[in-house]
């Protein structure tokens, strides 16, 4: 390794704990006077000591533009030698802690740099998502939906005066609004748009419990995903009041605009559902969300699919 950054240092660090990358570190080279680390040699050594060690591969980790003439014959010299010549960039000044991966693409010949991976931003990716959505949808309405709806229609209609589905403005893709369809699980009142649900709140009616802790109020959003406005999967939307009032207070909680609102995601298939009144809790839906940005799979919707059917059937103390 030649140079000691914080790059540098991680890197060492992390195959050194990972035998299976099958790596042996044989020592950082550098200015013993500055360096990050104790030093097997100066910079003016690592060519001797690459020919007698018979290494096979060097690591760059200083700038390149600050000693470009030593980076220059360094790579001529691996070239020569059979060396593969890595370069170990430093981002830890462009990047936030929470994001230790990096992504780079290329655009013709020009490396760019994205401080998050985003499948999602790839429209193949995307194009298969949509794919996915309204198949799922379009399965669920005529093996399910067809007789449910009807169903629990006529339940809420029984429950209290009212209609049948409630209709709130939430944050969507972009920070766009969008009408959000659910089945009415409280009485009609004042404080809907402004007053999340908690544990006994004398709002939710009898039926409305059962709807909320079983998840089958959400059901009408397969609308929504037919629509375009939501995905089966993916960060769960908010009202516009909360949105507004989490941004201020949660690190990164925009960032889960980048991608669809979901009828369920990651947070909610690993327990993270019901009251959101706490920042903590919050932050920790808002972690998995910005997960699920950044390892979104085909897979992994099929998976969260199953984990939250799973969850409906065992039910969730965090309902309410």
């Amino acid at each position: 390794m030649v140079g000691t950054t914080n790059a540098s240092l991680q890197f060492v660090k992390e195959i050194q704990e990972h035998n299976e990358f099958g790596y042996r570190f044989m020592g950082y080279f550098d200015d013993p006077e500055t360096s990050m680390a104790e030093v097997t040699g100066s910079l003016h050594q690592v060519k001797a000591f690459c020919i007698e060690n018979n290494i096979d591969e060097i690591y760059f980790a200083l700038q390149p533009s600050d000693m470009i003439n030593y980076v220059d014959d360094l790579m001529e010299f691996s070239n020569d030698k059979l060396i593969r010549f890595r370069i170990v960039p430093e981002f830890s000044n462009y990047i936030s802690k929470q994001f230790k991966k990096v992504n780079i693409e290329y655009y013709g010949n020009t490396p760019i740099l994205s401080i998050r991976p985003e499948p999602l931003d790839n429209i193949y990716n995307r194009l298969q998502k949509r794919v996915f959505d309204i198949f799922f949808a379009l399965l669920f309405f005529l093996l399910i939906g067809w007789w449910l709806f009807p169903l629990i229609a006529l339940f809420v209609k029984l429950s209290s005066p009212g209609p049948v589905f409630f209709v709130q403005k939430r944050s969507g893709e972009g920070n766009e609004e969008f009408w959000c369809y659910k089945f009415r699980s409280m009485k009609v009142n004042a404080e809907a748009d402004t007053k999340q649900a908690t544990v006994g709140d004398a709002r939710i009616t009898r039926v409305g419990s059962f709807l909320r802790k079983s998840n089958l109020d959400e059901l009408p959003q397969f609308i929504n995903v037919l629509l375009g406005d939501m995905s089966v999967v993916g960060p769960r939307p908010h009202m516009l009041k909360h949105t507004e009032e989490y941004s201020k207070i949660v690190n990164n909680f925009m960032v889960r605009h980048f991608v669809k609102p979901g009828i369920t995601g990651a947070a909610q298939a690993n327990g993270y559902r019901g009251d959101t009144t706490d920042p903590v809790m919050m932050e920790k839906r808002v972690q998995y969300d910005l997960w699920y940005l950044e390892n979104w799979s085909f897979w992994l919707d099929i998976k969260i699919v199953f984990l939250t059917v799973w969850s409906m059937i065992k039910g969730n103390e965090n309902a309410v």
